[in-house]
């Protein structure tokens, strides 16, 4: 197991040792930074968690100059709650996230290559049980429209392409899982 997550983080790096050189934009750190939200998943679920973490962001050259490329480092603990019966469970996990390389397809609209690695969401029930653990490499392809100026940010279009090496059984479950723990 531990040597799938340093052939995943080895991948990573080696990806992002080949990406163009371009013009960090802006960099910077946070720590225990709370935010929170709410999702329903037949009931409410309230969620309140914490992160820390660096990023980096880096300008585009050539034909991607309105591309922008994020390098993420973040590590999270979250608690979900189900405020009409008080259950809870806990999600956490830490993890790079590396915009690798963004190709124009037209206009402003660019596929985008996105590495997710690490151990990326542990899951647990109140008592401390791992219910799941989602560790590995998360490959994807987006489209994401960066609007063609000359500012970050822009709006996403579709997943094209998603790929996990490593286990990710909680991927994609969270209501399920939700359910089952505090439902």
């Amino acid at each position: 197991m531990i040597g799938r997550t340093l052939i995943a983080a080895a991948a990573l790096t080696a990806l992002t040792a080949t990406a163009a050189p371009a013009t960090v934009v802006e960099k910077g750190r946070f720590v225990d930074e709370p935010y929170g939200f709410s999702y329903d998943c037949g009931f409410p679920v309230d969620v309140e968690g914490i992160a820390s973490g660096n990023y980096r962001l880096r300008e585009g050259k050539g034909q991607d100059d309105s591309a922008y490329f994020s390098l993420d480092r973040i590590a999270f603990e979250e608690i979900h709650t189900n405020p009409q019966t008080g259950a809870s469970f806990k999600v956490s996990g830490h993890f790079a996230n590396n915009e690798v390389t963004a190709e124009r397809v037209e206009g402003s609209v660019f596929e985008y290559r996105i590495l997710k690695a690490g151990p990326v969401a542990t899951i647990e029930d109140a008592d401390g049980n791992v219910i799941y653990r989602d560790r590995g490499l998360d490959k994807r392809t987006i489209l994401f429209d960066t609007q063609g100026d000359d500012e970050p940010g822009g709006e996403f279009v579709d997943t094209i392409d998603m790929e996990f090496a490593g286990p990710h059984d909680g991927f994609g479950r969270l209501c399920e899982v939700a359910t089952e723990l505090i439902g």
